[in-house]
């Protein structure tokens, strides 16, 4: 929705995140009577975030969410100022790239099926490849290439995210504990791999940079899910 949003309040932008903030509020009401109140969190799973035997436990989860953090924040940080300096798509033409990958990441919530009938590893290894190559082809110069890069990257993001969730609850019997673990180390590489992205764009191009991320999510296929799922 946010595409939209954005092409309706260009010239009054200050109106468009009143508008997000009333979304925000009526999600917190809607939350607040649909929640049930007797859902509490546990002190257990608080507790235990960092405790050495959890964090030893999720070591696998961890590197692979910082790998697939810093290795897709090129893209989320630089994706259409790319196509606009590289590919001289016009600001419309990229807010229309954005809308698309983010009406495709919705497919990428269905991929629960998936897991279920091709198992974890399997479907992590197949998505993040996809998501490598999503991440690789943007720097085609190509209106195909660029808008296949957005649907691919849209769903398999979506989708290595609910991999993530799904790997984190196997891991441990208390389910916050392994999400918390696993969201907190995809925002650190995403937030180290926005800065390094930035400046190696200034030092080399975007084509070699993006591919180059590419490159370090592709390294997220070593990460070994079936023996940490057995440890």
């Amino acid at each position: 929705m946010s595409g939209p949003i954005a092409l309706l309040f260009t010239e009054q932008w200050r109106f468009a995140f009143i508008l997000f903030a009333i979304l925000a509020f009526a999600v917190l009401l809607w939350n607040t009577f649909s929640i049930p109140k007797t859902a509490t969190t546990s002190k257990t799973s608080t507790q235990s975030l960092f405790k050495w035997s959890a964090l030893t436990k999720a070591k696998h989860l961890i590197i692979a969410s910082i790998i697939i953090g810093l290795g897709t924040a090129i893209y989320w940080t630089f994706s259409r100022s790319f196509l606009i300096a590289e590919h001289q798509m016009t600001t419309n033409e990229s807010i229309l790239f954005w809308i698309t990958m983010g009406a495709f990441g919705v497919v990428g919530g269905i991929g629960g099926m998936f897991i279920e009938k091709l198992g974890l590893a399997f479907i992590y290894r197949l998505t993040l490849l996809a998501l490598s190559l999503a991440i690789a082809i943007l720097t085609l110069p190509s209106t195909i290439a660029i808008y296949s890069s957005a649907i691919g990257f849209g769903i398999t993001y979506i989708l290595i995210t609910g991999i993530l969730i799904v790997w984190s609850t196997r891991l441990f019997s208390v389910a916050a504990v392994g999400v918390s673990l696993a969201f907190l180390s995809l925002g650190i590489g995403q937030s180290i791999g926005s800065a390094v992205a930035g400046e190696l764009i200034v030092q080399s191009s975007y084509t070699m940079s993006f591919l180059l991320f590419a490159l370090i999510t592709f390294t997220g296929l070593l990460v070994p899910i079936r023996r940490s799922l057995a440890s």
